[in-house]
């Protein structure tokens, strides 16, 4: 688990500097609009890493000129909409190069240069459409299409800087880096699946689990417990399922973010009806 324990004090210093940092990017219009603009880091489920300033965690978008010119970002738009890509429109400010530039994502629509920037929009953590867009509404620089995976709580997702000035995609940053560059990408290992849907059964079946992670471990837990890496069962042949049971599973990979953990109930009906009245262990008088 990763602890990302902060005070509030700490919170609102880094919250300040970053928008000290905003502020310096802006520059009196008219600058000539060149080179191209990435959308290196973003966080669709902000718990607590990054502070606005109405003091909400709302979800944030970075936006990196990694060229050496200045660029005008005036008319350029963001967008969480493949169908609509003007959807929210950037004011006159001038991005110098090398510099990152922080969006809120909290869909309260500020777009005054000098002042904090926040899109009519909020990100899903769920995965969606991310794009940024050329003045005019018809080039698209930067997108994450056909949508951007499941996000994690204060995880961050985006790209990272390679040597020879190319960049890896689709990189999850447990430490993440609003206004600088990114290092110390992962990625999400994909979750177990069941072969068998969760549900009433009255004939014993056998249960396979699966992960599209390759050279991923698998570990399940019959006992209701929570698998981790350090506990359950490795998964390695089938599970026989001849009674009323619970399956959790979650699947494993060095030095990758652990899948979330998949829970299935099979519940046999004889196993029920033959249940003792009261089971062991368990209270003869319930309170509430």
């Amino acid at each position: 688990m990763i602890d990302f324990t902060d005070t509030t004090a700490s919170r609102k210093r880094r919250s300040t500097a970053l928008r000290l940092c905003l502020l310096t990017f802006v520059i009196l219009p008219g600058h000539a609009m060149a080179g191209t603009l990435l959308i290196t880091e973003f966080m669709a489920s902000n718990g607590e890493t990054l502070i606005d300033e109405d003091g909400e965690a709302s979800d944030w978008i970075e936006i990196h000129n990694p060229g050496s010119e200045t660029v005008n970002l005036g008319g350029w738009h963001l967008t969480d909409n493949a169908n609509d890509l003007t959807k929210w429109t950037f004011p006159p400010l001038n991005l110098e190069g090398g510099a990152y530039l922080i969006v809120f994502a909290s869909g309260r629509d500020r777009a005054a240069a000098g002042a904090e920037l926040h899109t009519n929009f909020r990100l899903s953590a769920d995965g969606e459409y991310l794009g940024l867009i050329r003045p005019g509404g018809e080039t698209v620089v930067h997108e994450y299409a056909p949508q951007y995976p499941p996000q994690l709580r204060d995880v961050s997702y985006g790209i990272e800087a390679e040597a020879g000035g190319t960049f890896s995609e689709g990189r999850y940053f447990t430490v993440p880096a609003p206004g600088a560059a990114n290092s110390g990408g992962t990625q999400l290992v994909s979750k177990a699946v069941f072969s068998m849907n969760r549900g009433f059964y009255a004939e014993p079946f056998v249960l396979q689990l699966t992960t599209d992670t390759a050279a991923a471990e698998i570990r399940y837990t019959l006992d209701g417990s929570e698998p981790t890496a350090d506990n359950g069962k490795v998964y390695s042949l089938p599970i026989a399922v001849d009674g009323s049971t619970t399956v959790r599973a979650a699947a494993f990979k060095e030095g990758w973010i652990a899948s979330a953990v998949g829970t299935h109930t099979y519940i046999f009906l004889d196993n029920v009806i033959a249940q003792p009245e009261r089971p062991e262990g368990f209270p003869r008088t319930w309170t509430w």
